[in-house]
């Protein structure tokens, strides 16, 4: 079982977050242990902290990709995670787990002035022990570990850089500072509002989001000022905690591009570019990626190298970053929307051992850890490979999948003509996860395919995304107070439908007629592309 250790602080304590601190810059190129001289790229033996352990089963198979390279984890985690997480380390064998340690901390701040005060805590929890690496898989620690890798002084990414990207107001400011492609024309609500601040060409459609969040949650496409207030309040009455500061922004058509690069002591070590397939507007939510890119080899190459230009003048250093952008075509060229500093997430890692047999996972471990490497230049990538995601079709608890084997039980699932179809598949969350769709449907699980061509791909993944959306949603145990969807009658059909989308049930009924030929599993089993006589999503 693994070793938890407790930080537990009932009362006032030395270590309570002060009103002002110090923060601290490290001069990366002063590291020892990065010099260029580095030729291992062994993890054996080096003592690796994670920041934060939120996604399950998931976080748990990075711990275990850690460990079987002879790593020592150590797992900085709420005390709400500690039950679930502990669960899932005791089902590893014990030599895995028992080179897992999980820091039980009462706080991990994400503010960016109180990085003294987390690094105090970590350590008292961890025995003061020396790490070689600080890393995340999440977004709301991606500040937090650039400023403990200083602290620590560790490889890693430069604070302020990663300052810049978390606010994407302050980020546009910095990509025009730094002279970087051609930056979406953006202002704050209020310069908006205002009309007199706001830039030149900005107008209706524009895109609202947070000025600060992950996972396009909050991103809504509006075309008037009276749409933009109300999604503004509806969203704040939901998340009322969650943003204060909103961003609005150019709208850009065209297909996006998510970009993965491996940093490590300031080069690139690998690139690669994919497009992402969206639901349609007003909500732009991640349903699945592909590759080749729409867009052609040139483009691919001129939005890769933009975005590596960027990583180095942000001071990215030492990790695995994942880029959002758009290519403009002839006179603007690429378009770098967000920079995250860290992994993509969903099916990002899957797609990468399989294209490229590059396991992002672990090549993030020796960035931080500052020893070469490990990436393989010659696999060829197939011709053509798609992902889809599964999505849930119900309310309720999911059961009995396990993260390790769902690719068997899948495989043995689908019938014998489609078997050879299923190149990998993935649980996205384990058994226990509860699902609520209430804004969107929860992502249970991924799929890839592959084809001679982009549309053999497509096919072969959409069709193996049915069976896999059967075979998971059986699997979820329906709330009492829910109606199963299978159901479902034509009006909880509109129901869902607006409250995906967020329509009024008048702009849902409207978009299901003009469909005609609507199905039930759409929402579910389709990309929600535009088709012929659909209408928009119009508020």
């Amino acid at each position: 079982s693994p070793t938890i250790l407790y930080l537990r602080i009932c009362k006032p304590h030395p270590l309570t977050k002060p009103k002002s601190v110090t923060r601290h810059y490290l001069n990366m190129n002063n590291l020892s242990h990065i010099a260029n001289g580095v030729t291992s790229c062994s993890l054996e033996g080096k003592r690796i902290l994670i920041l934060g352990a939120r996604n399950g089963a998931r976080s748990v198979s990075y711990f275990t990709a850690a460990r079987k390279e002879g790593a020592f984890v150590f797992v900085a985690i709420l005390p709400k995670h500690e039950a679930l997480i502990s669960s899932l380390i005791q089902q590893e064998s014990s030599e895995i787990s028992a080179g897992i340690q999980l820091l039980v901390v009462p706080e991990l701040y994400s503010d960016k002035n109180s990085n003294d005060v987390a690094a105090a805590l970590i350590k008292q929890a961890g025995g003061h022990v020396s790490f070689d690496c600080c890393v995340t898989f999440q977004e709301d620690f991606v500040q937090l570990n650039a400023d403990l890798c200083a602290i620590f002084e560790l490889p890693g990414c430069d604070p302020k850089g990663v300052e810049a990207t978390v606010n994407k107001y302050k980020f546009r400011q910095r990509l025009a500072e730094l002279n970087l492609g051609s930056s979406a024309l953006c202002a704050t609500l209020n310069n908006f509002r205002s009309g007199n601040m706001r830039p030149t060409g900005l107008t209706f459609p524009v895109i609202l989001k947070p000025a600060e969040g992950a996972g396009s949650v909050g991103v809504f496409l509006v075309h008037s000022m009276d749409s933009l207030l109300e999604r503004i309040n509806m969203y704040e009455i939901k998340y009322p905690d969650r943003c204060e500061e909103w961003l609005v922004e150019e709208y850009l058509q065209g297909p996006e591009l998510g970009v993965e690069l491996i940093m490590s002591r300031g080069e690139c070590v690998f690139a690669s570019v994919m497009e992402c397939s969206k639901t349609l507007p007003p909500i732009f939510q991640g349903i699945g990626r592909f590759y080749p890119t729409s867009l052609g080899n040139a483009k691919d190459q001129e939005t890769i190298q933009e975005c590596i230009r960027a990583a180095k003048l942000f001071g990215l250093d030492n990790a695995v970053i994942d880029i959002d952008c758009k290519h403009m075509g002839e006179g603007r060229g690429p378009v770098i929307l967000e920079i995250n500093c860290r992994m993509g997430g969903h099916s990002v890692g899957l797609m990468h051992q399989e294209i490229f047999g590059v396991d992002l996972v672990t090549e993030n471990f020796r960035c931080g850890c500052g020893v070469k490497t490990a990436v393989n230049r010659d696999i060829k990538p197939p011709a053509a490979c798609f992902t889809k995601l599964v999505l849930s079709n119900r309310s309720g608890e999911l059961k009995k999948l396990n993260f390790e084997t769902f690719f068997n039980v899948l495989r043995d699932y689908l019938p014998e003509n489609l078997k050879k179809k299923l190149k990998a598949a993935r649980l996205s969350r384990e058994a226990g996860y509860h699902v609520d769709s209430e804004v969107m449907p929860a992502i249970l699980a991924f799929v890839y395919a592959e084809g001679k061509t982009l549309a053999e791909a497509e096919a072969n993944a959409n069709i193996l995304k049915k069976y896999a959306s059967r075979l998971v949603n059986a699997h979820i145990l329906t709330d009492s107070e829910n109606i199963p969807t299978i159901l479902l009658p034509a009006i909880e059909i509109t129901l869902r439908l607006a409250r995906i989308l967020q329509l009024s049930h008048y702009q849902a009924n409207r978009l299901l007629k003009a469909e005609g030929k609507y199905k039930r599993d759409a929402l579910y089993e389709d990309e929600m592309r535009p088709r012929p006589g659909v209408m928009p999503c119009v508020m």
